[in-house]
């Protein structure tokens, strides 16, 4: 199984349960795994495409480097491809015209995607994305003027595999995901990190505040894959406070 389908497993099965077998549940299990599958592949795409680029990025042209990838064809309309196929649809990109570079690209086109592996076999275990998407909003109020100033790095799609769950791998890919933003990221200093949690999901609260994270603001949002409507999203934030590098 490849990494992508060891991930598109994981955060499947944490939607709706490893556990349970019934019928309707396993249907929507892989219909869920079906899904984050093809949007990480678009996203795959976008980042593999990206690389070939800088490949023949040549500095000493009159050109700057955003420019010389929004010129690509291919680049743009992977990174369009991925944005589009994303279940978060409070992404800075969500309604912009890609025949323009994206104002701030340096800072609007950042997103991580991180995965903890079992040092004996080798597989994945642990996910974590860290995209640019807009803070404390909803995709169901949000404000579509694109003002850079509302967008900042928030978690999403966090998901450890239920055989190696209470090891204290999601609070390493936390404090990791943090580390990295805030010594590979050009952030203003005053920007926060965030991340929205389901207002039912006391375990993943309660870790969230154990890593100093601060809430909630109540929502009603049906901004996620495979989140009910309907259901309650809680917004948490913390200070992108300085960090010791990180370790290997």
């Amino acid at each position: 199984m490849s990494d992508l389908d060891q991930v598109s497993h994981i955060m499947s099965s944490a939607d709706s349960g490893s556990g349970d077998k019934k019928w309707n549940v396993l249907m929507e299990r892989l219909r869920a795994r079906a899904s984050y599958n093809k949007q990480l592949f678009q996203r795959l795409n976008a980042i593999v495409e990206g690389r070939n680029v800088l490949l023949k990025f040549d500095a000493s042209e009159q050109q700057s480097l955003w420019a010389t990838y929004w010129k690509d064809d291919a680049f743009r309309s992977k990174v369009k491809s991925a944005v589009h196929m994303s279940a978060e649809k409070n992404h800075a990109l969500s309604n912009h015209n890609f025949f323009e570079v994206p104002d701030n690209p340096d800072i609007i086109m950042q997103h991580a995607m991180m995965t903890a592996e079992d040092s004996i076999t080798g597989n994945v275990v642990g996910f974590m994305e860290i995209a640019i998407l807009q803070q404390d909003s909803c995709a169901t109020d949000r404000d579509t003027n694109q003002d850079n100033s509302k967008f900042g790095p928030v978690i999403c799609n966090l998901a450890v595999c239920q055989e190696h769950r209470r090891l204290g791998i999601a609070s390493h890919l936390l404090k990791v995901g943090q580390r990295y933003v805030k010594s590979h990221w050009n952030l203003d200093s005053k920007k926060e990190m965030g991340l929205y949690v389901d207002e039912n999901n006391v375990a993943a609260r309660r870790l969230y505040r154990k890593e100093g994270f601060d809430g909630p603001r109540l929502r009603s949002t049906g901004r996620s894959l495979n989140v009910d409507p309907a259901s309650k999203l809680i917004y948490m934030k913390m200070p992108l406070k300085e960090t010791s590098p990180i370790s290997s």
